[in-house]
């Protein structure tokens, strides 16, 4: 397990651990390894990348490849099995819109009533530009071109950051809003972001990652199952937790999402 913020998921680790009688291994990061290793990242990755979870992954593949040189990894089950809060979201989008904008309007400014109305600004837009926003940290109210002075602003100007949302929503209009969305986030977030953050930080430490929720017969089936089985009645993964319920302990399947990818176990 490497635990690089106060949201620690050692007990649950810990619990599947000795569910399945593994071998447990806690690994820390301090701040100091994560300085040391920077370099090393930013030239693996030869591109600007935002993903922070790179770090903690590849202190992880590091400490295993003294003796291993194949893992598992858990890429796609969110994507493919509607892990996502926006998935549920947009599940009960019109209940969404009201409680958002409620919220943000009689809620003190704070971490929640700033997300209230990101929520709310975003179920406003049309269902391409609520993919795009859902997606990026953009929102409607503040645009990050304001940062650039007038010359910057002008040479950007004619190109649209979210012509491929715009693309995806088009090219699967018959699927409801929130299959577009999983369609989405599986070309251009799990694509193009998180499986070449796992594969650059992996094989720098010579090792291989394997995706098996990625498997082409299970991500086929996948596709082609409704929306209301994988999201329903609120409950995000509801197939895959149908699925694991009695296998997996429920203290895990039923477990709050972590936003970051914090903590990894590995044994």
């Amino acid at each position: 397990m490497i635990l690089i913020s106060g949201r620690s998921e050692l007990d649950n680790a810990a619990l599947v651990a000795k569910k399945f009688d593994t071998n447990h291994h806690e690994l820390k990061a301090s701040a100091n390894q994560i300085i040391d290793i920077f370099d090393k990242l930013v030239y693996q990755y030869d591109d600007p990348f935002s993903d922070a979870a790179n770090i903690p992954l590849y202190l992880l593949a590091k400490a295993c490849s003294a003796d291993k040189t194949v893992i598992l990894q858990g890429d796609g089950g969110d994507e493919f099995f509607g892990g996502y809060r926006r998935y549920n979201v947009l599940d009960w989008e019109n209940f969404w819109k009201i409680a958002s904008t409620l919220a943000y309007k009689i809620i003190p400014s704070n971490e929640w009533s700033i997300r209230m109305k990101r929520i709310s600004n975003i179920l406003k837009q049309d269902d391409a530009m609520k993919m795009a926003l859902y997606i990026t940290e953009d929102v409607p109210y503040e645009s990050p071109y304001e940062i650039l002075n007038s010359d910057y602003k002008n040479l950007i100007s004619s190109e649209d950051p979210f012509k491929a949302y715009k693309k995806f929503n088009q090219d699967y209009k018959d699927f409801d809003i929130v299959q577009r969305m999983m369609f989405a986030d599986v070309q251009i977030l799990l694509n193009h972001t998180y499986l070449e953050k796992v594969d650059k930080a992996t094989m720098l430490c010579s090792m291989e990652a394997r995706v098996p929720f990625l498997d082409n017969e299970l991500t086929d089936f996948m596709l082609n199952l409704p929306s209301s089985y994988k999201i329903k009645r609120g409950q995000k993964k509801y197939l895959l937790r149908k699925a694991l319920r009695g296998l997996i302990p429920d203290q895990i399947l039923d477990g709050k999402k972590e936003d970051l990818m914090c903590h990894i176990k590995y044994g």
